[in-house]
């Protein structure tokens, strides 16, 4: 399935990925809080996951 395809939860899930992605230091530690994985949806906007994940074609597999 294309980006376009995901569901809300699908994105949430990339909003989080992205999160992580970005609070990850040197080390492998990351520098997030639950707070701020829990509010990951008003964070990120949909626009910077599209352009991160647009061109990726996903299964059902990729998410939990």
């Amino acid at each position: 399935m294309t980006f376009k395809e995901l569901n809300r939860e699908q994105i949430i899930q990339l909003k989080q990925s992205l999160l992580c992605e970005v609070a990850m230091d040197e080390d492998g530690h990351l520098s997030l809080s639950w707070g701020e994985l829990a509010s990951a949806d008003e964070l990120v906007s949909d626009e910077l996951v599209e352009q991160a994940y647009g061109d990726c074609v996903f299964t059902e597999e990729d998410f939990f």
